[in-house]
């Protein structure tokens, strides 16, 4: 197995393929990343040439930075007496890129519902781009925030993927002569290239997701917000998804949420993680200062994966979580350097 994905990883990842997570523990422990990753030079010295992988990013919105999204006091409750949020304070400045996650049911979803005015607060205060979220038009508030939402079904009801695309361009007034490059350039990034005419219901599960994320990222929102993107998308896509957000916030400064309980690609992306547990947040902060105190409780240590466990079990650096394929591409290229001949290890 070690062999396979040290000598094809890109490959792989072009397949849809992901490795294994006891895999990726494997090749944290034979390379022995030291704790200071981001700031070392991997271009001089004894070692490999890492260069072109992601460090475990910053967080791009600091005290300094204006608030995107301010709740107090937020309490929720649905019509058959279930508390979906209770008492919920946070906020989210502008260029931050968050992961929100927690157990079913514990109101990841209504909250996001909340931040577009779908919801209502009944008790608290939602204020987002500087809107009450309780007051204002709906339409308005999507001119700024972006929502994906969980099940593309409920996001996708014209006759063709190019009149999909084109509705928001139309519903906020942005159409002109550039409209449709705007809709190739976006299927493109998206890996949907060529699918035009398409019936949007005829596409797969994965795709349809992937073109709900386009009609969001056609009218450029300041804030984009996901619900488990990563449904039906396999380990490539899944990656494709995570770089077009990471490019657009760290190159546009576009403040970024996502609803997941994949957690371990989270890490490779997101400076803050989310964690709720019914209707409250159980605990919030940097993403690895989150996932520790998590991994110590008897409640919620089930949401931290096994390879994540036993990464802080093993007193491994949090800033050496480097995505398996692209680590293993290296240590083929390099193994001779430190001794690590991954084709004769039995997995």
């Amino acid at each position: 197995m070690a062999s396979v994905v040290s000598r094809g990883s890109e490959d792989l990842i072009k397949l849809g393929v992901g490795s294994p997570q006891v895999l990726d523990l494997f090749l944290n422990r034979a390379v022995g990343l030291t704790p200071s990753l981001q700031d070392r030079n991997w271009n001089s010295g004894p070692h490999i040439a890492l260069e072109g992988l992601r460090p475990t990013p910053t967080c791009y919105g600091d005290e300094r930075s204006e608030v995107a999204i301010d709740v107090r006091g937020l309490s929720f409750h649905y019509a058959n007496g279930v508390e979906a949020l209770s008492g919920l304070d946070l906020t989210v400045r502008r260029g931050e890129f968050v992961g929100i996650t927690g157990t079913n049911g514990s109101g990841k979803t209504t909250f996001l519902l909340h931040l577009m005015g779908i919801l209502k607060a009944q008790d608290g205060k939602v204020v987002v781009c500087g809107m009450d979220a309780k007051s204002t038009p709906i339409t308005t508030i999507a001119r700024k925030v972006g929502l994906v939402f969980q099940n593309p079904l409920s996001q996708l009801f014209e006759e063709s993927v190019r009149d999909e695309l084109l509705f928001a361009l139309r519903n906020f007034d942005l159409m002109d002569d550039k409209a449709s490059g705007a809709v190739k350039g976006v299927l493109g990034f998206v890996d949907l290239k060529g699918f035009e005419e398409r019936y949007p219901h005829s596409l797969s599960v994965g795709q349809m997701k992937r073109l709900c994320i386009a009609s969001v990222l056609i009218y450029d929102p300041d804030i984009i917000i996901l619900d488990e993107p990563f449904f039906g998308q396999d380990y490539g896509h899944m990656r494709l998804v995570m770089d077009i957000l990471m490019n657009l916030n760290r190159e546009r400064g576009k403040t970024i949420l996502i609803v997941s309980h994949n957690i371990s690609i989270l890490t490779g992306y997101a400076s803050r993680l989310i964690a709720f547990q019914k209707g409250t947040i159980a605990e919030d902060g940097p993403m690895w200062g989150v996932i520790k105190r998590l991994n110590d409780r008897e409640d919620l240590s089930f949401l931290v994966p096994p390879s994540v466990r036993y990464s802080l079990r093993l007193k491994f650096p949090p800033e050496s979580r480097l995505a398996t394929a692209e680590l293993s591409g290296k240590l083929h290229d390099g193994r001779e350097l430190y001794g690590c001949w991954c084709q004769d290890i039995d997995m």
